[in-house]
């Protein structure tokens, strides 16, 4: 290459740098300036939604929506001050939008989960639920996903689509909950004694609620494959509580019940 074509490449170089650099740099202001105006404009909507009291299940996935739809609008209008004609860019959106589409149809599964969530309400934020093998309070429903803070006090993300697809317990959806605690006595027990006993100290267990009333009933004689001389009792011991106490309520239910029959000379087995 000569020194002549070589100065000419320069000056074409400096020629498209001082023609387009003033463009792109308004574009990358109005990129900063805008991204931080939406920043402010969710935060301000997030701020009207829980003035206007909103339900706490709508307020989250709405403020996202509003914020992935702002980032959009800004993108095509940056695109569109640096040259890159919008009518093109959306044609190019289309048809890539169609490829990832087919490609990311887990995520708009779970969009669509998301929208049928909010619409038909199986469970709202500060619910209970049991889904997808976990358990936990709601804390969130965004756009993708689900999010709930479990016993262990850890966050568990569930994807949307599985949520709106699958089974879903909501335990706080009714005033109360029965909570089911099984105990084993020896075969030579007085049977109607222990249950009479423990007719007697569920009613007055704190969490115990009167209606529906608590209930003792065996659910099995014997175990398979175990001597006669082995055998022993199956029982139940069902009572109502509140959905918030359900989980601890086992543990101090068979507590209870252990000293309850000792102190009667009955022993668990």
């Amino acid at each position: 290459m000569t020194p002549e074509q070589l100065s000419r490449y320069k000056d074409l170089a400096i020629e498209k740098v001082m023609t387009y650099a003033p463009q792109l740099a308004l574009a990358l202001l109005t990129l900063f300036i805008g991204n931080w105006l939406i920043r402010r404009l969710v935060m301000l909507v997030e701020k009207g939604l829980q003035v206007r009291h909103v339900d706490p299940t709508l307020a989250p996935f709405l403020k996202s929506l509003i914020g992935w739809i702002l980032r959009i609008v800004l993108v095509l209008s940056v695109a569109s001050m640096i040259g890159v004609q919008t009518t093109s860019f959306v044609a190019i959106l289309g048809a890539a939008g169609l490829a990832v589409g087919l490609a990311l149809q887990g995520s708009l599964s779970n969009f669509a989960g998301g929208v049928l969530i909010l619409i038909f309400r199986p469970y709202r934020v500060g619910d209970s639920i049991t889904a997808q093998g976990q358990t936990g309070v709601v804390r969130e429903i965004q756009i993708f996903t689900t999010v709930l803070l479990n016993s262990e006090n850890r966050r568990v993300i569930l994807p949307n689509g599985a949520l709106a697809n699958g089974a879903i317990i909501n335990l706080t959806a009714e005033q109360h909950v029965r909570v089911v605690s099984p105990i084993v006595l020896p075969q030579t027990a007085d049977l109607r004694r222990a249950k009479a006993l423990l007719l007697e100290l569920l009613p007055t267990l704190a969490p115990v609620l009167p209606e529906p009333p608590p209930a003792v009933g065996v659910a099995s004689l014997g175990t398979p494959g175990v001597p006669a001389s082995h055998l022993v009792v199956h029982l139940n011991l069902a009572v109502s509580v509140k959905p918030a106490d359900a989980a601890s309520t086992p543990g101090l239910v068979l507590e209870a019940a252990k000293y309850k029959l000792e102190e009667a000379g009955i022993h668990l087995v």
